[in-house]
């Protein structure tokens, strides 16, 4: 990823543009993840191909969920993840093979187990901790990421259409973590070591959930509360402005001298205004489409086709090498490094 100008470029592709080829039945998530991991955007042949075995890794260790999510929930969400990154490595026999078509395997199976460990830890510290009821929906095969998330977080399974595709432009946007910021740093210290894909990406976790990183997203919540609890009328715009700037002379809240969730200085231009404008843009075109007007729920079934690749994923309950059709589609990856896994 780069930046420049205003603009938001992923291998060279303006986002704007990769929004806008994700019009239809097409996500931008998957087709960008492609990108990036193979440095070139996909045919439609190779993107089913990529989404199919998306699809297939979406899956863990027998008992997993309740060996290791269930068993210490937590109420920082990041750190359930990173340590259910650090265990999976004890399932997979060529965790510290660093071969570019092992890390990629490795990158491509994280990337689709990822969400179901953010909504498992997530429902494990609702019941635990919160006396929630909990719910562990299996995800589909079938599915996009963004669809398989709001499938899994939902009691009932169900999400709107425009739901999906809002979240899968927001995860699209989130990509954007790619240059020089303090996870992907950490990842690249971390991996010019000779660690294994599964202590870099914990690594990297850990520093993404950082109160001045990823980590932002709560303080902002936090932040917005304490505005609210202090301001006698919110709608002031002269007593909030006037307590932002104790904000600002760390006199209030946690005196840091911050208002989180303004990005960084250095995305000023760059990157928060291009994602913003990104933002808006497919906001303002979502709203107006009949898809917005319908405004329909849909309910997926939970019927699962057959996962012939399964097998092929060290995950699984019985661990197999790849196959020869998987080995076939890694080794499409043109010039990639264990360090961008």
């Amino acid at each position: 990823m780069s930046a420049a100008d205003g603009q938001l470029l992923y291998r060279g592709y303006d986002v704007k543009d990769l929004i806008r080829g994700s019009s239809g039945s097409r996500f931008a998530f998957e087709e960008a993840g492609y990108l990036l991991l193979f440095g070139e955007l996909p045919t439609q042949e190779k993107l089913e191909e990529f989404c199919r075995v998306l699809g297939e890794c979406r899956t863990m260790p027998t008992n997993f969920t309740r060996d290791v999510i269930m068993k210490a929930p937590s109420h920082d969400i990041m750190n359930s993840m990173a340590r259910s990154v650090l265990t999976l490595a004890s399932y997979d026999p060529k965790a510290g093979d660093l071969e570019i078509s092992n890390v990629l395997r490795q990158s491509i199976q994280l990337a689709g187990i990822f969400p179901m460990l953010a909504v498992y830890s997530y429902h494990a510290y609702n019941h635990y901790e919160k006396d929630g009821s909990m719910y562990i929906h299996r995800p589909d095969p079938e599915l996009s990421t963004a669809e398989n998330f709001l499938r899994m977080l939902r009691p009932d399974m169900k999400y709107t259409e425009l739901e999906a595709r809002v979240l899968d432009v927001a995860l699209l946007l989130h990509a954007e973590h790619g240059g020089g910021n303090n996870s992907t740093f950490t990842t690249r210290v971390v991996t010019s070591s000779g660690t294994d894909t599964y202590s870099a990406m914990a690594a990297a976790l850990c520093s993404l959930k950082g109160p001045r990183h990823g980590g932002a997203n709560l303080m902002v919540m936090q932040m917005m509360q304490n505005i609210r609890e202090n301001l006698h009328d919110t709608e002031d715009d002269e007593e909030l402005e006037a307590y932002l700037k104790k904000l600002l002379h760390g006199e209030a809240f946690d005196r840091k001298g911050l208002i989180y969730g303004m990005g960084h200085a250095v995305y000023s231009l760059s990157v928060t205004t291009r994602i913003s404008s990104a933002a808006r843009r497919f906001c303002s075109s979502t709203m107006s489409s009949p898809q917005a007007a319908r405004s329909r729920r849909w309910k997926h079934s939970s019927k699962r086709r057959a996962a012939p690749l399964r097998a092929a994923w060290p995950f699984s309950p019985r661990a197999a090498q790849p196959t020869a059709r998987t080995s076939c589609s890694l080794k499409s990856c043109p010039s990639s490094t264990p360090t961008a896994a």
